[in-house]
């Protein structure tokens, strides 16, 4: 068996991520709630994917759990980059007026 290690440190099996890959790709949305594993429509698995599902669970659980950490590491670095623009707009707003005095 192969297993990758992400950027977090989180190693997990390469069977569980491509199947994560693979869901998306058939625009299945994974999520959590709860702890339960959540596959949006499910209608759509084959008998195959969900057995995988229930085989890579654990995985796919810390797989959602990482993909929202980086969305929210994301957004704090959006937000600091944006904080920081207006902040230097402010600042330069600020001279303007000293300089226009």
């Amino acid at each position: 068996m192969m297993f990758t290690t992400l950027r977090s440190g989180l190693t997990l099996p390469d069977a569980a991520i491509l199947l994560a890959i693979d869901l998306e790709r058939r625009q299945h949305r994974l999520s959590a709630k709860d702890g339960a594993l959540l596959v949006s429509d499910g209608s759509r698995l084959t008998v195959d994917d969900r057995a995988q599902i229930r085989t890579w669970k654990s995985q796919l659980l810390a797989i959602v759990g990482y993909i929202a950490e980086q969305q929210v590491l994301e957004l704090i670095e959006r937000l600091k980059a944006l904080l920081a623009t207006e902040l230097l707009s402010a600042m330069r707003d600020f001279e303007r007026e000293e300089i226009a005095v």
